[in-house]
This record gives structure tokens, C-alpha cells and sequence, in this order.
């Protein structure tokens, strides 16, 4: 009780939480001047109108009530007169009287309604199919998860209440938009109060249970009588307290007597504050600022704002997107997604659209996680207007969203991702982000910047990787064509032009250099994005990276990477890129790389760090952009699966073969990629634990590839079929993405190529499987539409053209 009375009296961030249950309303009469009634009482009245036993369910005397009256507000009717509540116990109205942050309620009355919030307004009222257009504010908010008597209308129905069986299963808290404030209430209190609510309630015992620290701040307020059994069960949940309103009401009236302590939140605990300068003073940008930037990713801020203040020489590229995201955040409430891949600038046009931000006037956060607790965050910001906060990298944040999402109505919300980490997570975002958040892909800058970009280059040595620029429109038409808009393949030919170049090859071409390992490994593991820690550093190569001073005090070295106190960091991930797959020897890479995974499969099932490294140092596509263009590449890259698969990678991983088939494939050995795709499916069928989403993907896609590009095979309906049914199957599974609809990409060529095989009836079905995709194309796109499923469905009509094209 003292720990109660405690947090009652000295709220901390996040506040109390009211989840009021029938007991609660017991003593209130209704506007029959009654008792309000219990769920069992209720029963009674409704099994003896009807003439039922009154052991019959709730739900199934409701709906047999409802049935034998002609009228069919009946129900609604006596629900109304029922719990519309005329008068509520001073045990009530004092704890009512607490400013509690928000109240639940399973109840359909209006126990609660009967008393002003703190501030002295008139409560607002929730059903869980309503939701406020603000959280923000003084307001008191309660919520009636089953429904609620005092929202009855003439529109009103029994499906607004969770009682009929049918109404009670479609009323799932889950499906309701107050699931996700609901739990985040819960994450970011400081306490919660159940005052008369048993706890049997699967929604709500699910939330509690699936978080142990909730236990810690939960109270349960029971009555005397509480049987044994009850009270053992509800203590698995939090602290039990048999006082009864009674009890509750005498803790609050001494708390508000004595005065509670207030919460002042004076600023953020994990976001930082971007600041225009008071009195901006105008920076000299010179070669070498531009030089650091575009060649080891050294970016002043101050110099940007210089360049924009007080405009003299460009600094970073004018990105006409950044206008187009800042007008997308005009509204409170407004939410973006920027990504783009590593390289492409996604950062610079997030700095481009701060400035605007601030110039606009607004207040500007950006995410620094100090701890994984956002309760004064949430606090500090739910009182402030005109701000945005800035969340990069948001798949490594994801534990912030829902906080953000389900709190603050007036957050414009900024959010940057790498493209393929948020084209596989886009699944589960939906979840948590608002259909409402506008996508923007800045991988590929418009051709209104391509002139800035064009003078910056000019300002150095910058073109000599590109010999037919001699002229304006020339260097358009390499950034057009050779470099695709991508800024990432300009700078890369950027990086190989300067003289820097020899710098680099001087050092890795000093002989044997303790350093060098550890320095070659961090650029791996920053190309592949992890943080290449010094413990971890020295984890993997077996010696304290940290006493190696020939790497730490080489000024070169950190001319090129940012050597703090705990990790090596490339300053560029183009140059981390460049650097190994044109200076360091393959030789050199491959015997790093051996000697980390020798390493991580020995304890990879201690840390999730050493399960990561050995996923992203075996994908593929990660391999192949380390390696420099070579004749015998493949060779090359075989040789290194087949040592990395004599570590025991061969013998447990079917992700070690999903990447060497991938590999295999991507270099046209199908034969060896099928034998690898055989393999990896033997130790999927051994493994329950594995998640076979991406292997059965790839398979789909091999399957439709190696029937088009070879003659190998003659079973194309056949795989045709399979792969279609694979994909089929991953449109209903969470996580997936869109790869189940690159495989429908993949169907026009190859109906193309192979109809002329088909049959008349594996025509027929081939047809047939495709109206099927239609109508799932149609069915997703009414979720959650996407340009992925525009073009989806165009690859379907363009397989069902060439179809009858093939039968005429």
C-alpha cells in the first residue's frame, strides 16, 4: 500500500493508468434507480425474459434475447436503461477525482463519466472503433473497450458492444486502433491501477504477461472476499490489494490532501535539439572541405548552413526531392519515410531538409538513443506544437515507433531507412506506421540537380575517371546514363579519380603491417554495415586491436576513418567499398574473412552480433561487391564457400547454401545452384526453427530463371507451377515484403519463352493460376496498396496477353 500511495503521490514521466472493471461500479445505481448489475446478474434478467437457464453464456443469452424480440434495438435498449448511471458512491468520485493519464474500462456504463477531469473539462469518451484527433493535452480520455452506453443513437446496434457471441469476437482488442496506445500506455507508466477487474480477459493479461517489467508497476484492487484462487492468479501479474473501493478511495484523498508533487520534463532524454545559429557567421567552404566530403565523408554542418545563409560556393548538392518531403510534413501529424541505399546521399538530403524544417520555423529533434525507455520523451513532447522529430536508420529503431505513433498526434514524424532493409520490413512497418506516411525513394537524384552537381565536380579534379567529359552536356549524359542518377556511382568514379589513391595503395602495400587486418576487417564490416567495435574486433581476430598503435596513430588512417573510442568507422562507406574491392587484395580479403568466421561459428549461439556477421559476411551480394572484377571471380567466390562450408557452415546452415546457390546462379552454374537449393532444403526439413520464407522465395525465383535462360530442364509448367504455389503461400505470411511479387515479375519472360511447351490444358491452368493472382493482387491492394503491386499486376495481363496471343 505504501508503494501505491508512493508513486500516487510523486508521478514520474508516463503517469498512472485507470483500467476500471465491474467491480468497480458496484454501489453506482442506474437510471432505474437500481444496482448497476454484474455480468452474472445481467444473465439473470436476460435468462428470465427469455425463459433460458442462467448458466447459459452472456454471449448466447444476449443473441436469443435479440432473436425473440420483434424489435431490434431491444437490446441496445435495455443495455441503455441498464447502465446509464444516475448516481456513483464518494468511494467512486475520490478516485475519480486522481489525474489519472487515461482510463480504460471493460464496462458499458458511465461510472466514470460522472465526474470532470482534474482540469475541470468534461471527460471525452472512447469506444474502441473511435479514436481522438489528439492525445496531447489536459483532457481526460476514457476509454470502453466493450462498448459504451453513453454513445447510443439512433444508428446505434449491438455490434457496438461486445456481448452478442458474434459482436464479442469481432470486438477483439487487437483489431481495435487503441491496441497499440493501449500497450504503449502500459510500456511508458509508472503505474497501473486494475480497480475491480479480474484479470480473465485474455487481450489484456496477454499484454501484461508477454512484458515481465509491467509486473513491477501493476496493482490489482480487489475486495475483501477474493478467493484464494483469484488472488494466486491475478498475482502473477502484479501486487494483489484486497481494499476494495473503500481502500483506494481512502490512499487518493490522502494523496490529493496532501498535494501531489508535479512532473516537469525539461527537455528530451534520447532526441537532441538542431539549432540555426543566433548570429550565422559565413564559413569559407574551400577545395579541401569539398574534397573531404565527397571522397571520405567528412560533412560539416555549420559549413551547409554557411553555404545556404550566406551563399558564396555550393557545399552539398541541391536535392529539389527535399522540398517535396518538407512540403509532405505541412501538417501536424504528418509522417514521411526517406530511404535509399548506402551511398546515394540519403543522409545529406536529410540534412537539406532539416534546414528547411528550421527555416519553416519549426523545432527540430533528432533521435540519439540514451536508453530504451521513451517515457520523458513522450512526456517532454506531448506539451510542445511545431516540431518534428527525426528518426534515422528507423529499422534499427523500431522500438520507437509505436511509442511515437499511438502518443503524439502532433509529431510530424521524419523517418530514413536503407532501401532493402525497409523493402523486407515494410510488412511489419505497416503495422506501426500510419497508411497515411508518405514513401519517398531518393536513391536516384532529378534531373534538376544534375547541374549542381555538375559545378561541384567542376571545382576539382573530379572527372578524370570519366574521360568523355569534356563538355556540360557530356557530364549530363554520364550522370544520365553510365551512373543511372545514382549518386552513389558518381562518387564512386569520384573517389577512383584523385590522387588519393596512391596514398591508399602505399598503405596497404607496406608489407606486413600488424594493423592491417584489423583495418581491412572494420572496412568489410562497414561496407556490410555493422559496427566494428575494438572488442569485437578483437573477438574475431584473436588479438587486442586496441594496442596496436601502428594503426591507431597513422595519420592517414585517420585521415580516413573516425577512430573513437570504441569502434573503427569508415568516414565513407563508397570509399570502404572502393578501397576493397580495388586496392586490398581478394587474397587478403578472403584469408580476413576466413579467419573472423572461424571465429563466429564457434559462438555463434552466444550473441546475436556473431549470428549477424555470419549472415551478412555469407550473403552473396555482399561477397560479390567486395571483389574486384576478375576472370575467374566465380572461382574465386566458389573456393570461399566451399572453405567457409569445411568451417561446418555445410553440414547446419541452409542459409550458407541459399547464398551459395544464389551465387552459383548468379554466374549461370544452375546445375550446381539447383544441387545447392536440394541441399539447403535436407537440413530445412531437420530444422523447425529456420524461417523458410527467403529460401523458398529464392527457389521460386530459380525455378522461373534456369527454365528461361537454360535448356537443362523440360519441366516448365511443372516449376512453373511450383514456384507460382511457393510465392502464393508467402502473400499470407508476415514479413515477406514484396518478394513474393519479384517472382511475378519474373512470369512474363518466362511465358513467353515457354508457352509454345504448354499443353492446351496446362494452358488452361496456367490461365487459371493467374486470375488467382489477380484477385490476390486486388485483395492486397485494398490493405496496402504499392507501386510493387501495380507492377505485379501488370506482369499477370502481360502473361495472360501472351497467352491468348499463343492461341490464336
Amino acid at each position: 500500500m505504501e508503494d501505491l500511495r508512493r508513486k500516487l503521490a510523486h508521478p514520474r514521466p508516463g503517469g498512472a493508468i485507470l483500467f476500471l472493471g465491474a467491480g468497480f461500479s458496484d454501489g453506482a445505481t442506474n437510471s432505474r434507480d437500481v444496482p448497476v448489475p454484474l455480468a452474472k446478474d445481467f444473465a439473470a434478467e436476460l435468462s428470465q425474459a427469455i425463459g433460458e437457464n442462467s448458466s447459459v453464456p452472456l454471449t448466447i443469452l444476449s443473441e436469443i434475447y435479440q432473436e425473440q424480440n420483434g424489435d431490434p434495438l431491444a437490446l441496445v435498449k435495455l443495455i441503455k436503461s441498464t447502465f446509464s448511471i444516475k448516481n456513483i458512491t464518494e468511494q467512486q468520485r475520490t478516485v475519480l477525482n486522481y489525474p489519472w493519464k487515461r482510463i480504460y474500462t471493460t464496462n458499458y456504463d458511465d461510472v466514470a463519466e460522472h465526474v470532470a477531469a482534474p482540469n475541470g473539462a468534461r471527460p471525452r469518451s472512447f469506444s474502441r472503433a473511435s479514436i481522438p484527433l489528439t492525445f496531447e493535452g489536459d483532457d481526460r480520455h476514457i476509454v470502453h473497450i466493450n462498448g459504451y452506453v453513453g454513445a447510443i443513437d439512433s444508428e446505434t446496434t449491438i455490434d457496438d458492444f461486445a456481448l452478442t457471441f458474434t459482436s464479442y469476437i469481432d470486438s477483439n482488442l487487437f483489431a481495435s486502433g487503441w491496441a497499440a496506445t493501449l500497450r504503449q500506455d502500459f510500456l511508458l507508466s509508472d503505474l497501473i491501477v486494475f480497480a475491480g477487474y479480474s484479470l480473465y480477459d485474455t487481450d489484456i493479461s496477454r499484454i501484461l504477461g508477454e512484458n515481465p517489467n509491467l509486473k513491477e508497476k501493476t496493482v490489482a484492487i480487489q475486495w475483501k472476499g477474493l478467493s484464494n484462487a483469484d488472488e494466486r492468479f491475478l498475482k502473477h501479474f502484479g501486487s494483489v490489494l484486497k481494499v476494495g473501493n473503500e481502500g483506494l478511495a481512502e490512499v487518493i484523498s490522502e494523496v490529493l490532501t496532501n498535494g501531489i508533487s508535479a512532473t516537469n520534463v525539461l527537455g528530451p532524454e534520447n532526441f537532441e535539439e538542431v539549432l540555426l545559429p543566433a548570429m550565422p557567421v559565413a564559413e569559407t567552404i574551400t577545395d579541401r572541405d569539398v574534397a573531404a566530403l565527397l571522397i571520405r565523408g567528412v560533412y560539416d554542418r555549420k559549413l551547409f548552413w554557411s553555404s545556404k545563409l550566406s551563399p558564396s560556393r555550393e557545399y552539398v548538392v541541391n536535392r529539389a526531392i527535399a522540398a517535396n518531403i518538407v512540403a509532405a510534413l505541412n501538417n501536424e501529424g504528418s509522417s514521411v519515410v526517406i530511404h535509399a541505399q548506402t551511398g546515394n546521399g540519403k543522409t545529406l538530403v536529410l540534412e537539406q531538409i532539416i534546414f528547411q524544417l528550421l527555416s519553416a520555423r519549426l523545432r527540430v529533434f533528432t533521435f540519439a538513443r540514451r536508453s530504451d525507455v521513451f517515457a520523458f520523451d513522450i512526456e517532454f513532447f506531448s506539451k510542445l506544437t511545431d516540431y518534428v522529430i527525426v528518426v534515422e536508420e528507423l529499422i534499427d529503431n523500431d522500438d520507437l515507433l509505436a511509442p511515437l505513433f499511438s502518443q503524439l498526434s502532433r509529431a510530424r514524424i521524419v523517418l530514413t531507412a536503407r532501401s532493402s532493409a525497409f523493402e523486407i520490413k515494410l510488412t511489419e512497418l505497416r503495422h506501426v506506421v500510419p497508411k497515411s506516411t508518405v514513401e519517398f525513394d531518393v536513391n536516384k537524384i532529378l534531373e534538376v540537380d544534375v547541374a549542381a552537381l555538375i559545378r561541384i565536380l567542376n571545382s576539382g579534379a573530379y572527372w578524370s575517371n570519366f574521360p568523355k567529359a569534356k563538355t556540360s552536356s557530356d557530364k549530363e549524359k554520364i550522370i544520365a546514363r553510365d551512373c543511372r542518377y545514382e549518386m552513389q556511382s558518381v562518387m564512386l568514379g569520384v573517389v577512383g579519380s584523385v590522387s588519393a589513391d596512391e596514398k591508399i595503395r602505399a598503405y596497404f602495400g607496406r608489407g606486413t603491417n600488424e594493423g592491417q587486418p584489423a583495418i581491412v576487417l572494420a572496412l568489410i564490416m562497414n561496407a556490410i554495415e555493422m559496427r566494428p567495435t575494438y572488442e569485437f574486433l578483437s573477438e574475431l581476430l584473436g588479438f587486442d586491436v586496441f594496442k596496436i598503435n601502428s594503426m591507431i596513430k597513422d595519420s592517414y588512417v585517420r585521415e580516413f576513418f573516425a577512430l573513437s573510442g570504441i569502434e573503427v568507422l569508415a568516414r565513407s562507406p563508397i570509399l570502404a567499398r572502393y578501397v576493397l574491392k580495388n586496392i586490398v587484395s581478394d587474397l587478403v580479403i578472403f584469408d580476413v574473412l576466413k579467419r573472423a568466421l572461424a571465429t563466429s561459428s564457434e559462438r555463434f549461439r552466444r550473441a546475436e552480433r556473431y549470428r549477424t556477421f555470419n549472415s551478412k559476411v555469407m550473403q552473396f551480394s555482399n561477397i560479390d561487391s567486395l571483389i574486384g572484377v576478375t576472370k575467374n571471380k566465380y572461382l574465386k567466390i566458389a573456393d570461399f564457400y566451399d572453405q567457409v562450408g569445411n568451417l561446418g557452415y555445410k553440414d547446419f546452415s541452409p542459409y550458407y547454401w541459399l547464398q551459395y546457390a544464389i551465387a552459383a546462379s548468379s554466374f549461370g552454374d544452375y546445375t550446381a545452384a539447383n544441387r545447392y537449393f536440394m541441399e539447403a532444403m535436407k537440413i530445412l526439413d531437420r530444422r523447425s526453427d529456420f524461417y523458410r520464407y527467403k529460401i523458398e522465395n529464392s527457389y521460386a525465383q530459380f525455378l522461373i530463371e534456369s527454365r528461361s535462360k537454360t535448356n537443362l530442364w523440360s519441366d516448365f509448367f511443372e516449376s512453373f507451377q511450383k514456384s507460382s504455389q511457393l510465392a502464393m503461400q508467402q502473400t499470407y505470411m508476415k514479413s515477406t515484403g514484396n518478394h513474393p511479387f519479384k517472382v511475378v515479375m519474373l512470369f512474363p519472360e518466362f511465358v513467353e519463352m515457354r508457352v509454345i511447351a504448354f499443353s492446351k490444358k496446362q494452358k488452361e491452368m496456367t490461365r487459371a493460376i493467374l486470375i488467382e493472382w489477380t484477385k490476390r493482387i486486388e485483395e492486397l491492394k485494398a490493405v496496402r496498396p504499392s507501386r510493387m503491386l501495380t507492377t505485379a499486376r501488370k506482369s499477370i495481363f502481360d502473361c495472360l496477353e501472351i497467352l491468348d496471343e499463343s492461341d490464336k
